[in-house]
């Protein structure tokens, strides 16, 4: 999916896996950031995502923020919004 991305695409990814033994090199574009979560770390897609998503997504009345998310645990994008 990345691989299909245009270079002046944006964004994050978060992939998380049961041991470092799981991580690979994954090619992304240049304005993505890949962040690698090992449970057997402790870490944990969940709190990671919400730690991200309160940054991204400010809460303001004045303006909506938004974000698309792809998880493919049940393969639909989905748009996140603020408000």
């Amino acid at each position: 999916m990345l691989a299909t991305l245009g270079p002046k695409a944006t964004g994050q990814v978060f992939i998380e896996v049961d041991s470092a033994d799981q991580i690979e090199t994954l090619v992304a574009p240049p304005r993505f950031a890949v962040c690698w979560l090992d449970r057997s770390r402790g870490q944990q897609l969940r709190r990671s995502v919400d730690a991200w998503l309160s940054e991204m997504l400010p809460v303001s009345g004045l303006e909506e923020h938004s974000v698309y998310a792809w998880i493919p645990a049940d393969g639909v994008a989905r748009s996140l919004s603020s408000n």
